[in-house]
């Protein structure tokens, strides 16, 4: 199955994600399969999985003290996996 490339996708979720953390509480990435990570790293891993190809969703919970940026990845027609 071959999957249309969207140049979009990426800088449209960086910004979304950007736009939902607030800079002055921290912020920590739960990626699949990982310990937590910072969101410079969050974001990288998000970009390089889109680049490779994967489908990726990301939701932002934010508390009193953090804020958490949890992602989902999965492969083009596979089902999306929960957050």
């Amino acid at each position: 199955m071959i999957v249309p490339f969207d140049e979009q996708k990426w800088p449209n979720m960086e910004s979304a994600i950007l736009a939902a953390v607030n800079g002055d509480i921290p912020v920590s990435c739960l990626v699949p399969g990982w310990e937590p990570v910072d969101l410079a790293m969050g974001l990288r891993w998000a970009k390089t999985s889109i680049d490779e190809g994967f489908c990726v969703k990301f939701k932002v919970e934010t508390t009193a003290e953090e804020q958490i940026v949890r992602f989902a990845i999965w492969e083009y027609g596979e089902d999306e996996p929960p957050l």
